[in-house]
């Protein structure tokens, strides 16, 4: 029988072949999807984490430290109900209408921009399958292996590697429990989760196995 996690990564790897010819309007789901996206972009966005955590604040650092937020409330939103998982798609729908959005006023020429989507799809949904693994297992050294390779790319010491790690497992852990308390998966925010205080932790928040 095929695994939860096979089966969202698998839907994520079907929605990133269509991001090419994503459809801009809004849909019905736009406003929570884009309160959602805001969440993890304002989390992203916390200085502790290039000032204490490794994060190097440049462009490639800041994108990944959103795809993570990303990852981590889409792995709520797609072991909801079908409600939610369509409110997952159109988070992820918000998070790439955004980076064609950047693409663009970069400088990004319309026959290239194609190309650069089809890219960076398939480089988040490589992060999906590597984060969601080691968090499924608990396995907090894969996950450092992960956001080493990813994240903290100007060698980070022990010290910010575990601190990172430890920050990711806490705040996937706070969704977890802010899901089992009965938060509506819309509402999820990241308010709460101090880098800091999470990275230094893994008691701050009750522990809550995925349903």
């Amino acid at each position: 029988m095929e695994s939860h996690r096979g089966r969202w990564v698998a839907q994520l790897i079907a929605w990133s072949k269509r991001q090419v010819g994503l459809d801009p309007r809004p849909s019905p789901l736009a406003a929570s999807a884009d309160a959602l996206y805001a969440a993890a972009v304002g989390q992203a966005r916390r200085p502790e984490f290039y000032l204490h955590l490794g994060v190097p604040d440049t462009p490639d650092a800041r994108l990944e430290l959103i795809q993570l937020h990303v990852i981590l409330l889409l792995r709520r939103l797609q072991r909801g109900s079908e409600a939610d998982q369509a409110l997952g798609q159109a988070l992820f729908d918000a998070f790439f209408l955004d980076l064609d959005r950047s693409l663009r006023e970069g400088g990004v020429g319309d026959l290239s921009v194609g190309k650069w989507i089809k890219k960076l799809g398939q480089q988040f949904y490589a992060r999906v399958a590597a984060v969601e693994g080691a968090l499924e297992q608990d396995d907090e050294a894969a996950l450092g292996r992960e956001l080493e390779a990813t994240l903290l790319t100007e060698a980070p010491s022990t010290e910010q590697l575990v601190s990172i790690a430890r920050y990711v497992r806490v705040a996937d852990r706070h969704l977890a429990a802010e899901t089992a308390a009965g938060t509506p998966l819309a509402a999820l925010r990241f308010a709460g989760i101090d880098p800091i205080e999470a990275s230094q932790s893994l008691t701050t928040f009750p522990t809550a196995a995925p349903p």
